[in-house]
């Protein structure tokens, strides 16, 4: 979830090609709807959205029922520890800078699906 559509359309087109399904959104309560409704394995969310910040965002989707296992992952170009650490806070899996090369954040999307993924079958299996 990012406003700026050019850098959208080219994170969609190389994750796309990486064998992901990408759902966007271009502001904070579109991301909320989409996530709602489509439960994403991950979350990559932009922290300057031009309705609610990503904070906000995180912090809505963290008491929705249908949403607040869904890891999130900061992607932005705000960086510096007051962000990362409200960031860590919100349980946010992992924050990266934009300019991440694509195998990096490819990996870090894999990790925090197959912690996602663990976790469930954790549950399930105590169930």
């Amino acid at each position: 979830m990012d406003d700026e559509p050019d850098f959208v359309d080219l994170l969609k087109f190389n994750l796309d090609r990486r064998g992901f399904e990408v759902i966007t959104a271009v502001d904070g309560f579109e991301a909320i709807k989409k996530a709602r409704a489509q439960a994403p394995d991950v979350i990559l969310l932009d922290l300057m959205l031009p309705d609610l910040d990503g904070f906000s965002v995180c912090e809505i989707l963290s008491v929705q029922l249908s949403t607040r296992d869904t890891p999130v992952i900061i992607l932005s170009a705000l960086d510096g520890s007051a962000n990362r650490s409200r960031a860590q806070k919100l349980r946010v899996v992992n924050y990266c800078c934009k300019g991440v090369e694509i195998d990096e954040l490819e990996a870090r999307i894999r990790k925090a699906v197959a912690l996602r993924a663990e976790r469930i079958q954790a549950v399930v299996g105590n169930g």
